[in-house]
């Protein structure tokens, strides 16, 4: 014990006796985990963020494209269930890989087969509005989309 004492007089360093180098170790841990601890928290609210960030945008997308569907089959002249079973088709093609392209697309060859003549930018504008209306309903507040994906 003298010479522990001695030799870690030699380099400078205090004593701290077998105690105070256990007491040391066990505060060291402590921190190790609590940083630890800080790290997988963040970690994980991160993670649960995203994953609610990603549902809010698929409903979203999913409430955009009912509604656009819904708008076209007004036009259409559909009604009733044949109305909403032209919405559902219009987010099962989203759904399928289809984007907002895809099912302006679709819906222009609908409308054209019916000899309904519109432009393509009237129906991206409808998109959008759609897309907004969507997004106040499911998030409930309004934004504005960046780009029709």
């Amino acid at each position: 014990m003298i010479r522990v004492k001695a030799e870690r007089a030699a380099h400078g360093k205090p004593s701290r006796g077998r105690f105070g180098q256990a007491l040391a170790v066990v505060i060291h841990a402590q921190q190790q985990e609590v940083h630890v601890s800080i790290f997988q928290d963040r970690e994980a609210a991160f993670e649960a963020k995203f994953a609610h960030d990603e549902e809010q945008a698929f409903l979203v997308r999913a409430a955009r494209d009912r509604r656009f569907g819904l708008w076209v089959a007004e036009r259409l002249g559909l009604s009733g269930e044949t109305r909403q079973a032209y919405a559902r088709a219009t987010v099962r093609l989203a759904l399928s890989g289809g984007d907002g392209e895809a099912i302006i697309s679709r819906a222009e060859r609908d409308l054209r087969s019916r000899g309904i003549s519109i432009r393509r930018m009237e129906l991206r504008q409808v998109l959008l509005q759609a897309e907004m209306q969507a997004h106040t309903h499911v998030v409930g507040t309004p934004e504005m989309a960046a780009a029709i994906p």
